[in-house]
């Protein structure tokens, strides 16, 4: 008997119907309460990570609530990360001392951004063919095989073009790589640390009520209640 509730259980979850709707906010507890009484309340983070999930979709046409559920993801990352910290440091008379190390380059990500781009320039010529050769690989069907249409004027300027483009790959590609490695280099040479404070209030969760207006949640509840039902 516990067996075959197990499996209906992860069943249930496959489908992701939870089968929980909800009935309002708890704005004392940052939760929500379910339409279900017996059941515990939603927390602020399952809430919100369950729009998330959808916020890129159609599902949630309202670019203002999207801006609300991306505000509230961005707070709540830095939350948990004050906390991790907070966990990590050291007793002090105002709070908890933390110490991080300071880097030559802390957002590599950017230097890994801009390195890339120039060093595929290399490749934006062949990229029509690649993608060509997945369509073939996906669907069957290889687009692009045979254009009736394409003039030898086409195909010539498209061979110049392709050139220039790779021409000037050639110039990006070393300098592309050059940022990678500067950027890799940076990130793992230490400059220094820096100390501040962390008082017990900085690790309060953020409230919805302050990223939502009441509009705005009522149709995150709304849009929320759909989603898994």
């Amino acid at each position: 008997m516990t067996k075959n509730l197990t499996l209906l259980f992860f069943i249930g979850l496959a489908w992701g119907k939870t089968g929980i709707k909800i009935s309002g906010y708890d704005d004392l507890n940052n939760t929500f309460f379910c339409e279900d009484t017996s059941q515990n309340n939603i927390s602020a983070f399952s809430f919100i990570n369950s729009l998330k999930k959808v916020s890129n979709s159609n599902q949630i046409k309202n670019r203002k609530l999207r801006k609300c559920i991306a505000k509230y993801s961005k707070a709540s990352k830095k939350f948990n990360e004050r906390v991790v910290l907070y966990q990590k440091g050291k007793t002090h008379e105002d709070g908890i001392k933390i110490v991080e190390d300071i880097y030559l380059i802390n957002n590599v990500k950017y230097w890994y951004y801009v390195g890339g781009a120039l060093c595929v320039i290399i490749i934006a010529p062949y990229l029509p063919e690649l993608f060509s050769f997945l369509s073939f690989l996906l669907n069957g069907d290889l687009e692009g095989e045979e254009d009736d249409y394409s003039t030898l004027e086409d195909e010539e300027y498209e061979k110049k073009f392709n050139k220039r483009i790779t021409e000037f790959g050639k110039k990006t590609f070393i300098p592309g790589l050059a940022i990678i490695s500067i950027g890799y280099i940076g990130k793992n040479i230490k400059i220094g640390q820096k100390e501040s404070i962390i008082k017990k209030s900085d690790t309060r969760a953020p409230k919805i009520h302050e990223y939502f207006s009441p509009n705005d949640l009522e149709e995150a509840i709304k849009i929320y209640n759909t989603l898994y039902h």
